[in-house]
């Protein structure tokens, strides 16, 4: 018994004096670090971190075996989540395509709107909070602050207005192309003017039918026809009354915002139904402009049209009216159709009966639409706010008539991005995608100060207007080739961004050919056909003094007008040969007009050009004037005799 009491007494003792020894070297160590501190400034107060442990204590861990190596967390795929660019999205107007788009990309989104740190914001809504912390050149936002002036009704026909009161008045001479309203927007008055509800309160009875819109609405809501005198009558009392008390002037039914549009009674049907097409305008970039056509489709009536019918899904075809037919549900695959069908619908109904080029919606129809839609912005072009990041997508819809007159009834903001049928599933989605690229590309593009075209993502839309320096298009950004486009396009005219270049109408009398058949081009042809090319760059001409002197021959007193006639008609002596016609062959590969037949026999003979050049034109090109009049002295000629022009 004694015995176990001892060694357990032993026993005590060794773990008590084990203990002691494992503390005191705790002390010591921690007492050595603190000095340690202490003298090398460090605030011993503050909390350590992992990777601050004492030297020797690691050591002995290791030497134990009983820490194992702490696994190294790359910092850099830590920093790269945080600093992924994020985007907003808001609304349900096809905003999942945006989402897959970003997603795509690797982008992250947040869901506060208040926040700034975005590069894509998307909302439906043109709020002006949206535009407060706005960075221009670093964030994108599908809305342009003041697009009003084109996306509402009374936005639109005012802008169309004053756009052709100023180009009548002051610049007929530069716009040779423009249309009047009358050519392509169904006469339009503002009932919030009085001198225009006035004017239409004189003629209102002319029209069988008008129709009465809202200012700034969509989806039909608050659209009526006026179709009898009753009509009228009525509609006036209400405007009267809303004109006598200014506090009711949004009357909730009859506000006094709207506009009053002859209604196209005699439309171009299908199969007895009434259509509109809808096209899309990307402006995909305010500075510069950048600004894009796409085909959309077509927006059938569920019913027979009847112009007196009181059932308004008889008039409008948009999708929110047609769903409040009966036989929508039946209907429904019916209702929107493919460009490509109403296409092959016109080639096999009215192309022989109305005497129609083949494919005329992808010829005629589309160029017209263009036009259209180019003008639209040119009259607002100088009223939108522009910053590097703001882009819109906007739908516009067209109306064709019994004589195949293209109207514009409307530009939309926000187009319904919906897809509840199979055109919309096909449609839809690529022009979302094409869109949110070509604005990304641009946007990186302009944002690091790189040429802008060629376009990598350019498909199916086609560039209406460019505000980036012409000098950088090429024939291949104009000019795509068949493999890179889709089966609609290939249908489709070809694009061209670059100002059309008039080609010179030259009669067999005005072809002089030589005997060795040569065809002599006069000077104003070769210019006209070099014309996109800088004076710099064409070749220098080494003129004889004779040729130097050619007006002095002319009799006196001989008018301007004479001395043109006489460089046209002047005979073979008084052209020089170009021995080195390769010079020029890369400039004529600029001009769309170049390849014409008419000047295919240049490529492979030289080229015969008038010697009539202007001295001023001469001066700007790359020979020196010192360099002239030594090839003056060295290459005199007698009088008549042609020298080599190099």
């Amino acid at each position: 018994m004694a015995f176990k009491e001892g060694e357990t007494y032993l026993s005590n003792l060794i773990e008590f004096r084990v203990n002691f020894l494992c503390n005191a070297t705790n002390f010591a160590e921690a007492t050595r670090d603190k000095q340690s501190n202490h003298s090398t400034g460090t605030n011993a107060s503050q909390p350590k971190s992992e990777n601050a442990r004492p030297h020797n204590s690691i050591t002995r861990q290791k030497a134990r075996a009983d820490v194992s190596p702490r696994p190294i967390t790359s910092r850099k795929v830590d920093n790269y989540k945080d600093c992924r660019p994020i985007f907003y999205v808001a609304g349900t107007n096809g905003t999942d395509l945006v989402i897959n788009f970003c997603e795509n990309r690797g982008w992250k989104q947040i869901y506060d709107n208040d926040r700034g740190d975005y590069l894509l914001k998307w909302c439906e809504l043109n709020e002006s909070a949206n535009f407060q912390n706005f960075q221009a050149g670093k964030q994108l936002l599908n809305q342009i602050p003041n697009n009003r002036l084109l996306t509402t009704k009374v936005g639109l026909c005012s802008s169309l207005k004053n756009y052709e009161h100023s180009v009548t008045k002051y610049a007929k001479v530069i716009y040779p192309r423009f249309m009047k309203m009358e050519e392509f927007f169904p006469e339009t008055y503002r009932m919030d003017v009085k001198s225009e509800r006035l004017a239409f309160f004189n003629i209102m009875e002319d029209a069988p039918i008008w129709i009465s819109k809202p200012a700034g609405s969509n989806l039909g809501r608050g659209i009526f026809l006026l179709k009898c005198h009753d009509d009228f009558l009525d509609f006036r009392a209400k405007l009267e009354n809303v004109e006598q008390i200014p506090c009711c002037r949004t009357f909730c039914h009859l506000p006094i915002n709207r506009i009053v549009q002859r209604y196209l009674h005699k439309p171009l049907l299908l199969d007895g139904r009434k259509f509109d097409v809808r096209s899309y305008l990307l402006i995909a970039c305010t500075s510069p402009y950048m600004i894009f056509f796409c085909h959309g489709y077509t927006k059938v009536a569920c019913n027979k049209y009847d112009p007196y019918s009181d059932d308004l899904t008889s008039h409008l075809t948009n999708q929110f009216i047609q769903k409040k037919n009966p036989r929508y549900n039946d209907m429904k695959e019916d209702t929107v159709w493919s460009m490509e069908r109403l296409n092959d619908y016109i080639n096999e109904k009215h192309m022989s009966a109305d005497h129609l080029p083949k494919d005329w919606v992808f010829t005629v129809f589309t160029r017209r639409m263009q036009k259209i839609m180019k003008q639209c912005f040119l009259a607002v072009k100088g009223k939108l706010e522009c910053k590097l990041g703001y882009f819109d997508l906007l739908g516009c819809d067209f109306m064709v008539d019994q004589n195949f007159k293209i109207w514009l009834l409307e530009v939309n903001s926000n187009p319904s991005l919906q897809r509840h049928c199979e055109v919309l599933k096909r449609v839809i989605p690529k022009l979302v995608y094409e869109a949110l690229d070509l604005v990304f590309e641009i946007f990186k593009k302009s944002s690091k100060g790189l040429h802008i075209l060629p376009l990598q993502s350019q498909k199916e839309f086609v560039l209406l207007h460019t505000g980036c320096n012409q000098k950088n298009l090429t024939k291949s950004t104009l000019m795509r080739t068949e493999s890179s486009l889709s089966p609609t396009m290939l249908k489709k005219p070809c694009p061209m961004a670059l100002c059309s270049v008039k080609r010179a109408e030259i009669s067999s009398r005005q072809k002089p050919v030589t005997a060795s058949g040569s065809i002599v081009t006069p000077a104003k042809v070769l210019q006209s056909t070099v014309s996109l090319a800088s004076y710099r760059k064409l070749p220098a001409i080494t003129l004889t003094p004779n040729l130097c002197q050619m007006k002095s021959h002319c009799p006196a007193g001989t008018s301007s007008d004479e001395l043109d006639q006489l460089e046209a008609t002047r005979n073979l002596d008084a052209f020089q040969k170009m021995s080195n016609a390769a010079q020029l062959k890369h400039l004529l590969a600029k001009n769309p007009h170049a390849c014409s037949q008419q000047y295919q026999g240049l490529e492979g003979s030289p080229l015969l050009v008038n010697n009539a050049f202007h001295p001023r034109y001469i001066n700007k090109m790359e020979a020196k004037p010192t360099e002239i009049k030594m090839s003056f002295k060295e290459n005199k000629t007698p009088a008549g005799g042609n020298g080599d022009v190099a």
